[in-house]
């Protein structure tokens, strides 16, 4: 277990709360794990210049160590975890066999955010082969950048997890490691240019793009005869046959349903313009149902006082909030105008009249 702190400021009242759980059982599992640290996790290179520009730094695990420490019939590898610190662009852990690498852990993009990246990948470990550690940099002049333990420098270092563990327990293939059959090599080298790191994710593939090939021609040869079939997708594309596909005939045509842009409208004409019309319908019936409502009060208002329904439409004025006003059907308000006004003069008429 190993727990660090970094206070570069030397900031003065810094508390931690963290801990650990630990868990342990009586019945022992049938494997017991071990790891195997590779590259330089002890950071003996403490102080030691990384290099300007893309810098490779290769960390190598000897023959004489897997030898010397692992079982006749190898162990098995389930887990890797790969750290570097900010200015680190790639790394990757390469088992080899015979000189040739036969499993690779590759982080292509490293982010310092995770602390360390990991891959969990399977794989046989044999007395007689060996690693490579390869930590790739970035970096200018006035970085100044040397390995060490704070953030600002770096570090490469990567911890292999392997059952059954082996008589050592613990195996450290290092720089300056106290195993003498486990003492790493290292060598540096400069890049010339970023395709030199070998990344694939995220880079135009170099096989033609599905895109531009011809559709309408597919060699039948290629194509199984039962993976031939009418499917459909937002456009639907069918398959013309004639009899059964078979490798004699040259070539299948494929072609678009005349009818598929037909799909693009179904939504609009199945879904949205009923749900529209139904809307609007809803909101008739209310604005119907409150004109109603109101109407009927104000003649049982007028019953009450003796009141016809005009006069109290031509003393009030017809009240403006009514629904159709809200809503703002300009008609209905033009004629609840046409009403008032002439309703009035009708009263203003007859008030002459009597005087």
């Amino acid at each position: 277990l190993e727990l660090h702190y970094e206070n570069p400021k030397k900031i003065k009242g810094f508390k931690d709360s963290s801990g650990i759980r630990l868990h342990y059982t009586t019945k022992l599992r049938e494997f017991t794990a071990g790891t195997l640290e590779v590259a330089d996790p002890q950071v003996k290179m403490i102080g030691q210049p990384i290099g300007d520009g893309l810098r490779q730094h290769t960390f190598g695990c000897p023959e004489s160590c897997t030898e010397s420490h692992l079982p006749p019939q190898g162990v098995t590898v389930f887990y890797q975890l790969l750290h570097m610190h900010r200015k680190g662009l790639t790394m990757e852990i390469a088992h080899q066999r015979n000189g040739e690498d036969i499993n690779t852990a590759k982080v292509q993009y490293f982010d310092s955010k995770f602390g360390a990246h990991v891959v969990e990948r399977q794989f046989t470990i044999l007395p007689g082969d060996t690693f490579q550690a390869r930590c790739t940099y970035e970096s200018t002049k006035d970085d100044n950048l040397q390995y060490g333990f704070e953030t600002r420098r770096e570090m490469c270092l990567g911890t292999i997890y392997y059952y059954p563990a082996s008589v050592s327990a613990h195996m450290m293939c290092t720089i300056e490691s106290g195993v003498k059959e486990c003492v790493s090599t290292h060598m540096a080298s400069s890049l010339s240019e970023a395709s030199s790191l070998n990344r694939t994710f995220g880079l135009e593939s170099p096989h033609s793009d599905i895109s531009s090939t011809n559709l309408k021609t597919v060699d039948s040869a290629n194509v199984d005869s039962s993976l031939l079939q009418e499917y459909r997708t937002k456009k639907q594309i069918n398959v013309l046959k004639e009899g059964s596909v078979t490798k004699s005939l040259p070539e299948t045509t494929l072609t678009l349903d005349a009818t598929a842009d037909k799909g693009d409208t179904f939504m609009f004409t199945d879904y949205i313009f009923p749900g529209i019309a139904f809307l609007l319908c809803a909101l008739l019936v209310l604005c119907l149902k409150n004109w109603y409502q109101r109407n009927a009060m104000f003649k049982k208002k007028n019953a009450k006082n003796g009141r016809t329904h005009y006069d109290v439409i031509a003393d009030d004025e017809m009240p403006t909030e009514i629904c159709a006003s809200s809503l703002g059907f300009n008609w209905g308000q033009k004629t609840i105008d046409t009403q008032s006004i002439r309703f009035r003069k009708n009263l203003n008429a007859s008030s002459s009249s009597d005087k």
